[in-house]
């Protein structure tokens, strides 16, 4: 009967029972062992349980005291590999800005690299916003206990850092191109999405010699690249330091095959 009759499965040594549409865990067995846990229903939308399903049993989607859970890890990853793309992307998009006025063919280059690394700014933006509030309702796992209260301040620092560049770059890039506008001189822009000019921009057209025009917000797109590689190059080396030379697993607990404990902030 539904909501009392056990449902066994059985495959190649492996045994799982559990409750139709009841709350009632089913039961694992591995033949052979000690290994005796419940297996989580996914028939319950909104917990642990169903986003273990969701994540294919490789893990919870929720951080735990000691590792970043599925979701964390897979959005720190697919940032990463988009800031990859989109810092070379910029520069070739740059370099060919004057002679695309000139060659077809550098115009074709030019137009390619401004949609993918304005398509990609956006995503990138949007991906953090979301990636802040996924942390804000999952708070990140603790920093070991042994760190010195300093390492633990510079820890949390660089973060809070990059988290607000992440979010500045895209956004003054994105009113640098809003502000600049239509012009005789410097031709049509376009906000791309992909292969589609259909971004609104932020902040309407201002002068190019207004104190806030064009040149402010693209100085505080072009300085905080440089901030962003210093914090980046840190973050990463800090992370390598952990690894090597601590070896407290702070980074395989970020890593996308990791599931380790650590130590746990007290």
């Amino acid at each position: 009967m539904l909501g009392t009759s056990p449902c066994t499965v059985g495959s190649k040594g492996r045994a799982h029972t559990r409750m139709i549409g009841g709350t009632t865990p089913c039961t694992t067995k591995i033949a052979g062992s000690d290994y005796d846990r419940p297996l989580p229903s996914r028939d319950i939308p909104g917990t642990m349980a169903s986003d273990y399903w969701r994540w294919g049993g490789q893990g919870m989607a929720e951080n735990t005291d000691t590792s970043w859970g599925g979701r964390a890890k897979w959005l720190h990853w697919l940032i990463a590999f988009m800031i990859l793309l989109e810092v070379p992307v910029g520069f070739i998009m740059s370099a060919t800005y004057g002679a695309s006025f000139k060659d077809e063919t550098m115009l074709g280059l030019h137009n390619l690299m401004a949609q993918v690394h304005i398509t990609n700014g956006i995503l990138i933006l949007a991906l953090v916003s979301y990636r802040l509030s996924w942390r804000y309702r999952n708070p990140a796992p603790g920093l070991p206990a042994s760190l010195e209260a300093y390492q633990k301040w510079i820890a949390r620092l660089t973060h809070g850092f990059l988290y607000t560049l992440l979010l500045v770059m895209p956004l003054s890039g994105w009113a640098a191109n809003s502000v600049l506008g239509d012009s005789p001189q410097f031709g049509d822009t376009e906000l791309w999405f992909f292969a589609w000019d259909i971004i609104p921009p932020i902040l309407p057209q201002l002068p190019l010699d207004h104190q806030f025009g064009y040149v402010f917000f693209a100085n505080i797109h072009r300085y905080a690249l440089y901030a962003g590689g210093v914090i980046l190059g840190l973050h990463i080396l800090a992370a390598l330091w952990h690894h090597f030379a601590r070896k407290d697993n702070i980074l395989l607990r970020m890593w996308p095959a990791g599931a380790v404990e650590s130590e746990r902030d007290v």
